[in-house]
């Protein structure tokens, strides 16, 4: 992707690698066997469900809740309960990291073993990385009266 300033249309909008390079060697790797990661930068990631009540619009910060296999069905539907007032970062099952950027890939040996979803939608499964834009955006609202 890149975004076009004045003439200048080479201007990366990121410093992350491309997808087929290998992840800066400053980079935290984290492998393991994983039935669940979530990737937020807001607070909830619906109206019940609050990953990361700490979260500020403007930390700068993905929050990176991670959970590996293997794991029984009953803790994890108490780590969904958990999500629904906000202490699931307290679940054992969860570990939660403070990112500013992160790349998955999964390591299924060249078949598809799972399902990845951004922002409620799926997509190819496959590598997938994010990254904190600080400052690309306002937020505007109007006074509480």
């Amino acid at each position: 992707m890149l975004k076009t300033t004045g003439t200048d249309v080479n201007t990366p909008w990121t410093d992350l690698p491309p997808l087929s390079s290998a992840v800066p060697t400053d980079w935290v790797t984290v492998e393991a066997d994983f039935v669940l990661v979530i990737a937020v930068y807001l607070t909830h990631i619906a109206k019940d469900m609050i990953v990361a009540p700490s979260s500020r619009l403007n930390d700068g910060v993905i929050y990176l809740m991670l959970v590996r296999a293997p794991v029984s069905r009953t803790r994890l539907i108490r780590l969904y309960s958990a999500m629904q007032d906000g202490t699931a970062v307290n679940d054992p099952t969860a570990e939660v990291l403070r990112v500013r950027a992160c790349r998955l890939e999964p390591m299924s040996g060249g078949h598809r073993q799972g399902v990845l979803m951004v922002d409620g939608e799926q997509v190819d499964y496959g590598p997938i990385q994010a990254q904190v834009m600080p400052s690309m955006a306002r937020v505007m609202t109007l006074p509480q009266d």
